[in-house]
């Protein structure tokens, strides 16, 4: 499975042989140096969650902007 962001790091790894088939470790590495430097970012239920879905991130916007300008 690969993921990526516009962020930092940009590239994201998960081993398909990894032991935890149902929750495997998350590696990342970025553009800049390309598997010359790799980190754990830990198991991928973790990972996902600092993550928001569309639905989710539809929800902060609405609730933001009817503090900010009413309804």
């Amino acid at each position: 499975m690969y993921i990526y962001s516009y962020g930092y790091p940009d590239h994201y790894f998960v081993c398909l042989t990894d032991a935890d088939q149902n929750n495997p470790t998350v590696y990342s590495t970025d553009h800049e140096n390309y598997f010359g430097e790799i980190e754990n970012e830990g198991r991928l239920e973790k990972f996902l969650d600092r993550y928001m879905t569309k639905e989710e991130f539809s929800e902060v916007v609405k609730e933001y902007l009817e503090r900010k300008f009413g309804k």
